[in-house]
C-alpha cells in the first residue's frame, strides 16, 4: 500500500510540474543598434533617420513579423560624424526572442550632401517607401542583449547622377558586435 501511495504521489507531482511549464518558449531579448561609417570624400552626408524595423521569427513559425524599435536617435543625422571607430546609438529596445532576419532603416525626405560648403539634396526614393533593408539571419535568446552595428558606406552609397544632382543608393552591412 506505501508503494501504491508513493507512486500516485510521484505520479501526482509530476503531472503538476509539467502543468507549470512555461509554454512561452520565445521570452525577451533586447536589441541594440548601432550605426557607423566608413570615411568620404564629402563636407558631410546627412540621411534623415525615421524609423527603424526588424523582422523577427518565433522558433515555432518560418514567417515573420515586423516591429518598430523605438529610437534613442532621430532625423538628421552626418554619417561623416561616425568614422573611425565611432558610432551613434539608434535604439535599445526590448523585443520578442527568436530569429532575426532583417532590419530596414526608413528615411525621410531631409537628405543631403555637402561638397565644397555646398548643400545639395539627394534623392532616395526607395529609403523613404520600404526602408534601406539590410539581411541579419542571427538569433536573439531569452535574455540575451543582442548588439548590431550598421555600417552605412557613405562613400559608396553617394552616386552623382550629372547636372550636379546626387543619388542616395545605400550601402549597408551589418555586423553583431
Amino acid at each position: 500500500m506505501k508503494r501504491l501511495v508513493a507512486a500516485f504521489i510521484i505520479i501526482s507531482v509530476f503531472i503538476v510540474a509539467c502543468s507549470d511549464v512555461d509554454t512561452d518558449k520565445s521570452g525577451n531579448g533586447t536589441i541594440i543598434v548601432n550605426l557607423t561609417d566608413a570615411p568620404g570624400d564629402y563636407d558631410a552626408v546627412l540621411v534623415d533617420v525615421q524609423e527603424l524595423r526588424i523582422n523577427i521569427n518565433d522558433a515555432d513559425t518560418t514567417e515573420g513579423e515586423w516591429v518598430d524599435l523605438e529610437l534613442d536617435t532621430m532625423g538628421q543625422i552626418d554619417l561623416l560624424m561616425f568614422t573611425d571607430g565611432n558610432s551613434i546609438q539608434l535604439s535599445d529596445d526590448e523585443i520578442t526572442a527568436g530569429y532575426l532576419t532583417q532590419i530596414r532603416m526608413v528615411l525621410g525626405e531631409n537628405n543631403q550632401i555637402v561638397i565644397d560648403g555646398d548643400t545639395l539634396e539627394l534623392d532616395t526614393p526607395s529609403a523613404q517607401q520600404s526602408g534601406l533593408k539590410v539581411n541579419v539571419h542571427d538569433s536573439i535568446a531569452d535574455g540575451e542583449t543582442f548588439n548590431m552595428l550598421l555600417d552605412f558606406d557613405a562613400e559608396k552609397s553617394v552616386v552623382e547622377k550629372g547636372n550636379g544632382s546626387y543619388s542616395l543608393k545605400p550601402v549597408l552591412t551589418v555586423s553583431k558586435m
